[in-house]
């Protein structure tokens, strides 16, 4: 699976972001690299956004479902030694239902509990508003 890395700048020139948890920056990474739209034809990111363009309440509710997610029992022991920026990606990917995810990366203690507490959180839609902001649906 191709690793999707958000642009320099948002690694290297946003200290906001690199202070995240990394299980929380490969989240907002995954989300940026799934849902960001040329064509702008629905609820979808505008090309060219990145961590800055997250509003208030997007970071909020994004903070609180990967620590609601950690906080599931087994899910440390779960995702073990494997990088948390990797784990961070396939906890977008697996509860958007992507296709791949926990189930489809090695390494993982446990990929099923990972797979089933993933989905218990249903899926979400970032979308850019009016104000050029980035909200979650």
């Amino acid at each position: 699976m191709p690793e999707f890395i958000l642009d320099k700048e948002h690694r290297d020139d946003m200290p906001e972001f690199k202070s995240l948890p990394e299980f929380v920056q490969g989240y907002i990474e995954c989300m940026f690299f799934t849902d960001t739209d040329e064509d702008d034809d629905g609820c979808s990111i505008k090309p060219d956004s990145g961590y800055y363009q997250l509003s208030k309440d997007a970071l909020d509710q994004i903070l609180s479902d990967c620590n609601a997610f950690f906080e599931r029992p087994g899910v440390p022991e779960a995702i073990g030694d494997k990088s948390l920026v990797i784990a961070g990606h396939d906890f977008w990917y697996t509860r958007n239902g992507h296709g791949c995810g926990y189930l489809d990366r090695d390494g993982y203690a446990n990929r099923d509990l990972l797979d089933e507490a993933a989905k218990t959180f249903g899926e979400c839609y970032p979308c850019t508003g009016d104000d050029g902001l980035v909200y979650i649906d």
